[in-house]
């Protein structure tokens, strides 16, 4: 007999219990679901704006804190520039690099409604890549990023530890083993 809560319905004209979700899968959905939006948003940011003009405006925010200049005329000849050249491919790639682990963090939080812990293991997985390298990224970029940059990459680190922390609440592994022997 389970000790998880179960809720009554019927099936067949007889009581069955079916186990209740609890809110901390509810929680994990939701706050996995959002870290690898918060990485996807990043990563469009850059790909749409075009790493070049975002790298312009990372030059062009850090050599205006160094000259007080206004960062916005900087940031045209600063794109133009071969710092903007090399750091605009940089920019994109790591775009890249955090798209794909983000956009697959998104998927599996959408998969996570019955707490399997296959579908758990491998979204921690990429929990775990995606805060890595939205971290490091915007650790990287500092005060230099773009707001929208930094805004969604340092949410996409900070939500995604506690997406990771949700996910493996105890909560959710009784949820999903009431679920196997209902």
């Amino acid at each position: 007999m389970s000790t998880y809560p179960t809720t009554p319905s019927t099936h067949g004209g007889q009581a069955v219990g079916a186990p209740s979700k609890p809110g901390t899968l509810m929680a994990a959905l939701v706050t996995t679901a959002l870290a690898g939006l918060l990485g996807v948003i990043n990563s469009v940011y850059v790909l749409v704006v075009g790493g070049k003009e975002v790298a312009g405006q990372l030059i062009a925010n850090v050599a205006a804190d160094v000259t007080g200049q206004d960062a916005n005329e900087l940031a045209v000849n600063a794109a133009k520039g071969i710092a903007g050249e090399a750091l605009g491919d940089q920019v994109e790639g790591r775009a890249y690099l955090l798209l794909v682990p983000a956009a697959l963090v998104l998927l599996f939080a959408l998969m996570m409604n019955k707490a399997s812990t296959g579908i758990r293991v491998t979204a921690t997985i990429f929990a775990v890549i995606t805060v890595a390298e939205a971290g490091w990224f915007s650790l990287d970029y500092g005060s230099a990023a773009p707001t929208l940059m930094a805004v969604t990459g340092w949410g996409a680190a900070i939500v995604g530890i506690v997406a990771i922390v949700l996910m493996w609440l105890p909560a959710n592994g009784q949820y999903a083993k009431a679920l196997k022997r209902a």
